[in-house]
Order: structure tokens, then C-alpha cells, then sequence
């Protein structure tokens, strides 16, 4: 995400020294692309984001190396769907779903999650197939009950994922976007 807004910004700068050097045609197009990259800027602030899934932690919801659109507005923190979350500590953003809202009391192991006592959905075969458990996860057992404003999120790859059982629950202020699709 970083990187669209450097290529955005740099855009933004080669318009904006077209737009001074010359004074013709090329004015016209260097103010269609400025006006063009500032509406890519605020629609990826504002409206939607896009984001780059580098690693397998959400698959098979959403497999590696997809490209996937999460809408910026009108957020409304619902356990079972997923988020762009902002991780405090970490540079990227995450893309994790939500299992549990506050009050929720979470209970895992290595290869089993509940929430309040009912056993979320988590493929054993994913955990299965896997020669060895994630390195997050020997030995990797919790229970917490989910704070006020703050939502449990775990990778759908539940055996292959850095999630709330490693860094926590998400205060639901750092709920970036809810996913909508993924564009490959």
C-alpha cells in the first residue's frame, strides 16, 4: 500500500513539472493526469483500498499473492467478516477475519479455536498437511476475553497465520477496511 502512494505522489510531482515546462497540450495532460492521481490518492484514503496479500495466512479465502479491494467507509465490525487492520508496532497492514467482538471469551490451542465455548470453522486439513506447524505455534495454547472496542482476528489458514493469538486483540479503531473482492 505504501507503494501506490510513492508511485501516486512521484506521478503527482512528473504532472506538476509538465504542467510548468509547457504550456500547450501537454499543460491539458499533465492537469488531467494531476487531477487523475489526486482522485486515486483520496479514493485509496477514503473510499477503497486496494492491498497486496503476500502470504498465505488467509488461504484459501484468500490464496497468496492476491490483490484484494477492501472498502474504506461505512465499516461496521462484524465477527465473520474480514478486515484491513493496521497492527500497531508492524509497517504493513493486515488482513485477518474477525471471530469475536468484545465480551467474547476466545479459547485455542494448536489447531482449534472457540468462541465462547462453540468451535469455530478451521480447516484440519490444512493443519494436517503442513510438515510442520507455523514457528508462532508450538507449544501455543490461550483464553482471553475480548476487551471493550476491540475485536479477535485470526488468519482463515488458522495453522499458518500471525494473528490476535500473537499480537492481541484489534481495537476496532484500527479497522482500516472490510473486504469486498480480490481482483485476480
Amino acid at each position: 500500500m505504501i507503494g501506490l502512494y510513492l508511485i501516486t505522489a512521484g506521478l503527482a510531482v512528473i504532472a506538476l513539472y509538465f504542467m510548468k515546462v509547457a504550456r500547450s497540450k501537454r499543460s491539458i495532460v499533465a492537469k488531467f493526469l494531476v487531477i487523475l492521481f489526486v482522485a486515486l490518492n483520496i479514493s485509496q484514503n477514503f473510499i477503497y483500498s486496494i492491498s497486496y496479500i503476500p502470504t498465505d495466512s488467509m488461504h484459501p479465502t484468500i490464496p497468496a499473492k492476491s490483490i484484494a479491494v477492501f472498502q474504506r467507509f461505512d465499516i461496521e465490525p462484524q465477527a465473520g467478516s474480514i478486515f484491513l487492520v493496521a497492527i500497531p508496532g508492524k509497517f504493513s497492514p493486515y488482513v485477518k477475519m474477525g471471530i469475536a467482538r468484545e465480551g467474547d471469551i476466545v479459547q485455542w490451542d494448536k489447531t482449534s479455536i472457540s468462541v465462547n465455548n462453540r468451535r469455530v470453522r478451521v480447516d484440519p486439513e490444512a493443519c494436517g498437511q503442513l510438515k510442520e506447524i507455523n514457528q508462532f505455534m508450538t507449544d501455543f495454547t490461550g483464553k482471553l476475553r475480548v476487551p471493550k472496542d476491540h475485536m479477535f482476528m485470526i488468519g482463515t489458514n488458522f495453522c499458518n497465520s500471525e494473528d490476535s493469538r500473537i499480537f492481541g486483540t484489534i481495537d476496532i479503531k484500527n479497522i482500516k477496511g472490510v473486504y469486498k473482492w480480490k481482483l485476480n
